[in-house]
């Protein structure tokens, strides 16, 4: 079974659909791994009430 990154981040950061990782580079030189989340929701509830 083949993974993509993407979705290999999106599952091992815990996101959860309308939220996923849509692209993330390898920079070895600085030792770092930059990623960016997207969220594909047209709205989203509100955190207090959740209206």
């Amino acid at each position: 079974m083949s993974i993509g990154v993407e979705a290999l981040f999106t599952s091992a950061l815990g996101l959860k659909f309308p939220w996923e990782v849509v692209k993330v580079e390898l920079d070895t030189a600085k030792r770092r791994i930059d990623f960016e989340v997207a969220c594909n929701a047209k709205q989203l509830p509100c955190p207090a009430c959740g209206v």
